[in-house]
């Protein structure tokens, strides 16, 4: 439900929804392995792999979700290139569970005792121009390609037989993903172009600091008439990110995993927004209060994977995600309904009623940090099963 200042405001929904992946990996030789992964899901969603049930019983699409080869020329050294699942060590407050990455990524690790340094390197293709653009003029506008450079360093330290620790410092350099203003810019139509349209957001699930992409001059002939805008990031995304992660086993096979992580945008500028006249994330007397921190915090004791019928987790979560100190279109998808611009907490319960089959619950609360006020509580109740 949405929790506004009245009741007026508030609204529940409720959505009944199926997820469904199959996995292929194919060994092409002792060092390579092929990978292949169907979901369902909304070709148009990235951090989804759901889909709501209750379309008149139509029929659901099956995609393409991974497919990449797993190379490991060395011992210490793997290589992976395709559409390839996270490879980095983090939380959900920067990248969604079911997020994808396209492109390709070097991970070296080697074993000194009880610790394990890595590096891990990424190269991926966000958003690729569209070779026709724009589609319906004869005058095309020069290809703008947004593109995520990562590199992240860290070590993993075995404290005991199971008992582990992981830490790592990341940075993740959007390039190209803010907006531009346009040059002078008639628009009479919908379909005229102004230059700096190729700059706009192509996914986003709300929280980052927008502002108006065109510089529209008004119709001689209609001075009052419609202005066709588009809309794109007002900050630069350089995230700095802090990330780690313990996980204790006093014994038996109960484990205590806590994690912790912290991310800074680097390129983020108050004043440099302001400049552009940003039209979301304005609070009390009009004055623009975005932000560049985000903070996240877990704790979960249990069985870390349930594979049986008994065994159990708990888990509970806070967090604090300014407007712009992540990209909003690849963070968590449910926690307030996805996006950044968010802060509060998550409850997780999980229990195994048989072999590879569990049942989950999650509760997430969260509210607007900036903004008027949006609060929005989310209630999960999930079967899941793998084979």
């Amino acid at each position: 439900g949405a929790r506004g200042r009245d009741a007026a405001r508030h609204a529940d929904r409720a959505q009944p929804r199926l997820g469904a992946r199959l996995n292929i990996e194919a060994k092409v030789d002792e060092h390579l392995d092929a990978v292949i992964r169907l979901a369902s899901g909304n070709v148009r969603n990235p951090v989804s792999t759901n889909v709501t049930l209750g379309n008149n019983f139509s029929n659901f699409s099956l995609f393409i979700d991974r497919a990449y080869f797993d190379w490991r020329p060395l011992h210490d050294l793997q290589v992976e290139a395709g559409r390839l699942p996270n490879p980095w060590l983090s939380s959900t407050m920067l990248w969604d569970e079911d997020l994808n990455f396209d492109g390709g990524v070097v991970h070296y690790s080697s074993q000194f005792g009880a610790l394990t340094p890595f590096l891990t390197v990424g190269a991926f293709s966000v958003q690729n121009t569209d070779f026709d653009f724009p589609s319906l003029r004869s005058d095309k506008i020069k290809s703008r390609d947004k593109y995520l450079y990562g590199v992240q360093a860290g070590t993993t330290i075995a404290l005991s037989e199971e008992s582990s620790a992981a830490f790592a410092v990341s940075y993740y350099y959007f390039d190209k993903i803010n907006g531009e203003r346009s040059t002078a810019c008639l628009a009479l139509v919908e379909d005229d172009p102004c230059s700096s349209d190729i700059s706009r957001a192509g996914a986003s699930q709300g929280g980052n600091t927008l502002f108006a992409l065109r510089d529209l001059v008004a119709d001689p002939n209609d001075p009052n008439g419609p202005q066709f805008q588009y809309f794109g990031l007002a900050a630069p995304f350089r995230e700095l990110a802090w990330t780690g992660k313990v996980d204790l086993w006093p014994g038996g096979r109960v484990h205590t995993v806590v994690t912790v992580e912290y991310v800074y945008n680097l390129a983020y500028s108050a004043n440099r927004v302001l400049a552009l006249g940003p039209v979301n994330n304005v609070g009390a007397s009009d004055i623009y209060s975005g932000g560049r921190h985000g903070y996240a915090v877990n704790l979960l004791s249990g069985y870390p994977v349930i594979r049986a019928r008994g065994e159990w987790n708990v888990e509970a979560g806070y967090r604090h995600v300014e407007s712009d100190a992540v990209v909003d279109a690849f963070t968590d998808s449910d926690f307030h309904l996805g996006g950044t611009n968010a802060q509060g907490y998550t409850v997780f319960a999980r229990y195994g009623i048989g072999r590879d089959v569990w049942l989950t619950g999650r509760w997430l609360s969260a509210t607007e940090i900036s903004g008027a006020p949006f609060a929005v509580d989310v209630l999960q109740l999930d079967v899941q099963a793998r084979f």
